[in-house]
């Protein structure tokens, strides 16, 4: 996995790409650090680059859900591709978190 960091006045946008899996935990760890004072943004996550995630994935998706609410801003995915989209629906993930087309 890698990732891209952009940032507005309203909003702190990630472009993830590559595959999201197990063996990404520390490196997004990181990125959840980066991100941990993003209070009065919104946080999305751009998925377009993502070709594939796995459950870990999912989880880490989860941990990032968690740090938007716990400082109070609004957080949603984006653009996933259709394998990726597959695993959020099958998996119910807009039940977390909205996911725009």
């Amino acid at each position: 996995m890698e990732y891209e960091i952009m940032q507005t006045d309203a909003s702190i946008e990630v472009q993830l790409q590559g595959r999201m899996e197990f063996t990404d935990h520390k490196l997004f760890r990181d990125l959840i650090a980066q991100l941990n004072n993003t209070q009065g943004k919104s946080l999305i996550f751009n998925l377009s680059g993502l070709d594939f995630i796995d459950s870990s994935g999912l989880g880490m998706l989860i941990i990032a859900n968690n740090v938007a609410r716990q400082n109070n801003v609004g957080f949603r995915l984006m653009r996933p591709r259709d394998g990726v989209r597959r695993v959020l629906e099958v998996a119910k993930f807009q039940t977390i978190a909205p996911i725009d087309p």
